[in-house]
């Protein structure tokens, strides 16, 4: 999984998710509490990763729960601006 674009040296989280809906909320007591992110509310969070000075993060080899196998749905947060990616869908 890579992520591009993020804050230079931020934390940034990858979640996982399994089907449609959301949105839904960070929740309260975790960086960027109340963010809303383009999941539902089987989200997970796979990893923990830390951008490089472009800005650029990956995590692998891609770990996405057993739940979520043929249709996880992926999405990145930059703890530092507290913005989210794009949402992708994966499908296998």
């Amino acid at each position: 999984i890579q992520v591009a674009g993020a804050t230079p040296g931020a934390s940034v989280a990858l979640l996982a998710a399994f089907g449609a809906g959301g949105p839904i909320s960070v929740p309260a007591g975790n960086p960027c509490a109340g963010l809303r992110v383009d999941l539902n509310g089987t989200t997970r969070l796979i990893g923990i990763v830390t951008a490089d000075a472009q800005g650029r993060a990956s995590l692998g080899p891609a770990y996405v729960p057993v739940a979520a196998r043929n249709d996880a749905r992926l999405q990145a947060v930059d703890f530092a601006a507290c913005a989210t990616s794009n949402r992708i869908q994966i499908k296998y």
